[in-house]
């Protein structure tokens, strides 16, 4: 379904019986994606149906888009598939790891791909190189991820804290530990969002609470006082405001009061 400013929804696509189970879009190239079943469908910038599909052998564990909207990378069962989205007839670079890949983050410059196992631990793949890494130490799966404005870090929910990955280097995050921040004990954290232009990172906790972090020198701002667990995350596109809901259904948006 599409929503626009005045408050009209239309109809964008339907699929029978499967649910749409994951669902981005690309400001700079205004595609829209869906996941339903084994099927990828694709919207085109300002279309109101899916022009083309992409099909795959097992159901879809998750999408994701570089920074220009241009690659796609889809996770499913024994690896990750990268395409053109906007092309029909796009070659496939297949990236294999066995098991059950659920959600996946593509770097902004193409150069490393993440997925969430069904363990509580992420599996990666350095680009063009195909050289692969494991990213353990997970209490629980990770199911949040956010990419740093340059994609110096990756930001991961499944701890107490939010774990940082660095991606600097020729190497990124192999053989290197992560950073933790934001720790907040006898809870977890649920939702990470960094800021679209600084690295300041917007987090979300089991326990209803929602911090902002400054990477520079680990502090943090509340938000938002607990109430139940947050799960969505969103900055405007400009960075400008900071919109977050909780299971309960309360909603709330951080205006920055500051306009580019």
């Amino acid at each position: 379904m599409k929503t626009d400013l005045s408050g009209a929804t239309i109809e964008m696509g339907s699929f029978g019986n499967k649910w749409v189970h994951a669902l981005i879009s690309n400001a700079a190239s205004g595609v829209v994606i869906a996941a339903a079943g084994r099927e990828v469908v694709v919207w085109p910038s300002g279309a109101s149906r899916p022009s083309h599909s992409f099909d795959f052998d097992s159901s879809i564990g998750g999408v994701s888009l570089d920074a220009k909207g241009k690659r796609l990378a889809v996770s499913h069962y024994n690896g990750v598939t990268l395409l053109y989205p906007l092309m029909p007839a796009s070659p496939r670079v297949r990236l294999d790891w066995r098991g059950s890949h659920l959600s996946c983050a593509l770097a902004p410059d193409n150069g490393y791909v993440v997925t969430a196992m069904q363990e509580t631990g992420l599996h990666g793949w350095q680009l063009p190189s195909k050289t692969q890494f494991g990213m353990s130490g997970y209490e629980v799966k990770t199911r949040s991820f956010s990419w740093s404005h340059k994609g110096r870090w990756l930001a991961t929910s499944g701890g107490t804290g939010v774990i940082l990955w660095p991606f600097t280097g020729k190497t990124g995050p192999l053989n290197r530990e992560p950073v933790i921040v934001g720790e907040r004990p006898r809870t977890r954290v649920t939702q990470v969002a960094f800021h679209p232009r600084t690295d300041h990172l917007a987090v979300g906790y089991s326990d209803g609470a929602v911090t902002l972090i400054r990477l520079e020198d680990g502090s943090a701002l509340a938000i938002d006082d607990p109430a139940d667990s947050i799960s969505a995350l969103r900055w405007r596109d400009d960075g400008t405001a900071l919109a977050y809901a909780g299971e309960d259904g309360r909603v709330g948006i951080l205006d920055m009061g500051v306009r580019a």
